[in-house]
């Protein structure tokens, strides 16, 4: 018998069972006038407390069951005494990384709720002292329907015990594929299901005495659902800390038309483009700037659609995007645009994105300005804009991150490494028109 589960269950019996004999004790010193009993007794409930402190649980943050040793590592279906007629068996192949990746497998025998539980030294305790925020797990199933997983705290063993389970189930979906999930042990995403006198959040979370993967569909219940031969399986089972904020760590604009000395030039980091969020205030100049870089902190679940692009002259670009790519090793993911972007006030957003455990990206709204062929940076392309680019004529960038005095990027309109005429035929368009000069300009807010 292991000493936690001694002292999670048996403890109160112990200690009642001391009382009563205590009780005896001292009616039997009143008859008796003797003190030896009473001393054994007192010895008794010493011996119990110190076997209960000695076996206290030990759950830290990295705690795994991995099952690569060929058991079911203490995972059990708690006794049976709750209606879980289930078998668990240590599967040898076919975990997520495939050939050689133990699982473990957990099979119903008979109708009833299908759940694993493990009450070991290794998975209960104080999650809160350990700083443990969540379980993450990867599971799949075949069975004929998807199952709705969800993780339960419990401070005892038997079935009126104090219990916490998952707000909201995750679908494990029935394609045989290994899906990772996170269940968060924080109060926010718990909910107090015990059948009588429930306990507090903080009593639970400090004397976790079994912990429970379950199949329960519907509102959160104290009870499982019932199944009939369901199986599902799990592995890499891991006790974390709260997830770092899943971040940008930059918005970028360029173009595919730019010569790669000019993009290194203005990106010395990243060889992509200019960071529009560095670079707020400052107008993007460049005409053909039809790409949109953004770089997550980790990796992520991304699509095309996920950007929202919306602008004073453009109420909608997403019927521009004509192409999409991310990089999982890098977490870059790039928007190409099928035109350039013209003068415009834009507004970035980003929607839908997470991390590979389901945790979103902390919310993105980015503002920036693009005026094509404004030099000077004023917010209206006039005759001093094509006066600067026509002054810096056959200035040029030489090699990485290098370039003659007076280059500027800002006035090499077509991003190819050198000034010439062609941006100064650039600026002319910009600012002409009929041969009548036209102030381009953004308007103003408010």
């Amino acid at each position: 018998m292991r000493w936690p589960r001694l002292c999670g269950y048996y403890r109160g019996v112990f200690i009642r069972l001391w009382g009563e004999s205590l009780t005896m004790s001292l009616q039997y010193v009143k008859r008796s006038k003797s003190w030896v009993v009473l001393r054994v007794s007192v010895i008794s409930l010493l011996i119990v407390l110190f076997c209960c402190k000695v076996g206290e649980a030990t759950i830290v943050i990295g705690q795994t069951s991995d099952f690569e040793d060929g058991t079911t590592q203490s995972w059990t279906d708690g006794g049976s005494g709750g209606g879980f007629f289930v078998t668990h068996t240590n599967i040898p192949n076919g975990g997520p990384t495939g050939v050689g990746d133990n699982f473990l497998q957990v099979s119903q025998t008979s109708t009833g709720r299908l759940a694993t539980v493990n009450d070991s030294s290794g998975w209960t305790g104080d999650y809160q002292a350990a700083s443990v925020t969540g379980v993450r797990a990867d599971l799949n199933t075949t069975h004929s329907t998807p199952l709705d997983i969800r993780l339960v705290l419990f401070d005892g063993f038997n079935q009126l015990a104090d219990r916490w389970t998952s707000t909201n189930s995750f679908t494990l979906p029935n394609d045989g594929l290994w899906h990772t999930f996170t269940f968060s042990v924080q109060q926010a995403d718990l909910t107090n299901v015990a059948p009588i006198n429930p306990g507090t959040y903080n009593s639970i979370i400090t004397n976790v005495q079994r912990l429970m993967f379950r199949h329960q569909s519907g509102p959160a219940s104290s009870q499982g659902s019932t199944l009939t031969l369901a199986t599902f399986n799990i592995d890499n089972i891991v006790a974390i800390p709260e997830p770092p904020s899943l971040e940008t760590t930059f918005i970028k604009a360029g173009s595919t038309s730019w010569d790669p000395l000019f993009r290194q030039f203005v990106d010395p980091s990243d060889s992509l483009g200019i960071d529009v969020e560095a670079a707020a205030n400052s107008p993007l100049a460049q005409v053909n700037v039809n790409e949109l870089y953004v770089q997550f902190s980790k990796d992520v679940n991304v699509t095309s659609g996920d950007l929202l692009l919306t602008g004073d002259t453009v109420a909608d670009y997403s019927g521009l995007i004509s192409g999409f790519d991310y990089d999982s090793g890098t977490f870059l993911a790039t928007w190409t645009l099928s035109e350039p972007l013209e003068a415009d006030r834009l507004n970035l957003q980003l929607a839908a994105v997470t991390d590979l455990a389901g945790n979103p990206l902390v919310a993105t709204s980015v503002d920036f300005t693009a005026l094509p062929a404004d030099s000077n940076q004023d917010e209206v392309v006039l005759s001093d804009d094509l006066v600067q680019v026509r002054n810096l004529q056959f200035e040029l960038i030489t090699g990485l991150g290098t370039a003659t005095s007076n280059c500027s990027p800002r006035h090499d309109l077509n991003g190819d490494g050198v000034i010439l005429s062609d941006d100064l035929v650039l600026s002319r368009n910009q600012a002409i028109a009929e041969n009548h000069p036209v102030a381009i300009q953004v308007m103003p807010t408010g």
